[in-house]
């Protein structure tokens, strides 16, 4: 609103000003955000990698929030005699991937609680465990189960990303008279930092999902922006006709 406001008040000097403004946000994104910056020595001394998957992130939140919660029991030195005790109840579609999911390798009996309130015990081919066995695993006392925290962290990186380029776009809308330049300021300005990212090959990979949010937080500061112009512009013409001057004879009635 102040930017629309700033923008409607000095329509010529405002978008200098604003040019400039974000020409420095853009230095400042381009050397926090693409450059490592408490690790110069660490460029080049990984791969060059891209992940293409804009969805990443998702699969990836998906995949530790199902696996990564809860903890294992060791009755023995193999994974033959290792309990996992999955911490989240599970929904009925959950519980079957959980089935397809299973490794010998990783666990031989898996212990689930549901959303209808029941406990599931599967083997590691994620069949149900008979009676027997699965009084002698209850028997067991449970290791303390907890949440692994880094599943939420994803969703975080991806909210502050977007909100990081609100500013761009708000910026932006200022700056620009076009709508083709207000829209892709922010997506170029979020290529250029994955480029840098790809190109210094200090553990930090280009990601077409961060490109993606990236510009979805672009496009909001630009929407707003422009809602606040509206805004405005509605309030002050409806502020100029209420308070115009009535005309000498206009309201007076002929006798």
């Amino acid at each position: 609103m102040v930017v629309a406001r700033w923008n409607r008040r000095s329509p010529r000097l405002f978008p200098r000003e604003a040019r400039w403004l974000l020409g420095t946000a853009a230095a400042v994104y381009l050397l926090i955000l693409g450059g490592p910056l408490l690790g110069w020595d660490k460029v080049g001394t990984t791969g060059w990698g891209i992940t293409w998957n804009p969805l990443s992130a998702y699969e990836e939140l998906r995949q530790r929030t199902l696996a990564s919660e809860g903890a294992y029991l060791a009755l023995g030195p193999s994974a033959e005699e290792t309990v996992y005790y999955g911490a989240r109840e599970l929904s009925p579609e959950e519980l079957e991937q959980a089935r397809r999911e299973v490794d010998p390798g990783d666990a031989a009996y898996y212990r689930y609680p549901t959303t209808d309130g029941r406990i599931v015990w599967i083997d590691a081919y994620g069949h149900d465990v008979d009676l027997d066995k699965r009084a002698e695993l209850e028997a067991v006392p449970p290791p303390p189960v907890r949440t692994e925290p880094s599943a939420g962290l994803i969703v975080e990186e991806k909210i502050v990303n977007a909100l990081l380029f609100v500013p761009i776009g708000i910026l932006a809308f200022a700056a620009f008279s076009s709508w083709w330049a207000r829209l892709t300021t922010g997506p170029g300005l979020s290529l250029a930092i994955e480029t840098v990212q790809w190109a210094m090959a200090a553990g930090r990979t280009a990601d077409t999902g961060d490109l993606l949010v990236n510009t979805v937080g672009s496009a909001i500061g630009v929407a707003m922006t422009a809602f606040a112009s509206l805004c405005l512009g509605f309030f002050h013409r409806e502020g100029a006709r209420h308070h115009s001057p009535v005309i000498a004879g206009e309201d007076s009635l002929p006798v």
